[in-house]
C-alpha cells in the first residue's frame, strides 16, 4: 500500500482544479472546492496554507448572494462549512477557533445527524489529546466503543486514529493508547 499522503497530494490537486473551475465569485462550488483545499492541506501537516484557504472558504461563504440562503440545502453547506472549520482548526491546534467550531455544530445539530455529530466530538477529542492525552484518547474509544460496529465507517475510524496521531509521543505507549489503537485498526 503507497504512502497515504499520495492520497492526499491527490485530493488537493483535485480540489485546487474545482477552486479553478468555480471561479472567483462567490459560490457553493468554489466554497466547497476551498474547504476541500483545506482540509488536504490540514492534513499534509501544511497547517499555515490550511488556515489561509479556510479563511478564503469563509470570506467567500459570507459573501454568496442573499438570495442564497433561500437555498433548501443552504442549512446544509453552513453546517458542512463549520465541520470543516472544526477539523482544520483542530489540526491547527487553534483551540479558540476550534471550540468555537465544535459548539456551533454540536449546538445546532438535531440528534438524528450521528456523521455529523460524531465526527466533531472526534475532533473534541484530537483537541484535548494534546493537553490531556489520557482523556483525549479514551473519549475517542468510549466513541468508537459506542457506535456498533456494522455502523463504524471509515470516516469515523480515520478522525479516532488522527487523535493518536495527535497525542504526544509519551502518551502513546498508555493502555488508552492500545485500546484506541485496535478500535481503529485498518484505518
Amino acid at each position: 500500500m503507497g504512502d497515504r499522503s499520495d492520497d492526499l497530494y491527490v485530493v488537493l490537486a483535485v480540489a485546487q482544479e474545482a477552486g479553478r473551475l468555480a471561479g472567483d465569485l462567490p459560490s457553493a462550488p468554489l466554497v466547497s472546492a476551498l474547504c476541500a483545499e483545506a482540509g488536504a492541506l490540514a492534513r499534509l501537516g501544511r497547517l499555515d496554507e490550511a488556515v489561509v484557504t479556510l479563511r478564503k472558504a469563509e470570506t467567500a461563504f459570507e459573501r454568496m448572494p442573499a438570495s442564497t440562503s433561500f437555498d433548501p440545502h443552504w442549512a446544509k453547506r453552513e453546517e458542512g462549512l463549520w465541520f470543516d472549520k472544526s477539523l482544520i482548526y483542530t489540526l491547527a491546534n487553534d483551540v479558540k477557533h476550534a471550540m468555537e467550531a465544535q459548539d456551533t455544530v454540536l449546538g445546532g445539530r438535531g440528534p438524528d445527524d450521528t456523521l455529523t455529530t460524531t465526527g466533531v466530538r472526534l475532533h473534541a477529542a484530537a483537541l484535548h489529546v494534546r493537553t490531556d492525552p489520557k482523556a483525549g484518547m479514551e473519549e475517542a474509544a468510549r466513541i468508537i466503543d459506542a457506535i456498533p460496529l456494522q455502523q463504524r465507517r471509515t470516516r469515523y475510524l480515520t478522525t479516532a486514529r488522527m487523535v493518536l496521531d495527535l497525542a504526544p509521543e509519551n502518551a502513546r505507549s498508555l493502555s488508552v493508547a492500545k485500546d484506541l489503537r485496535e478500535l481503529t485498526e485498518g484505518a
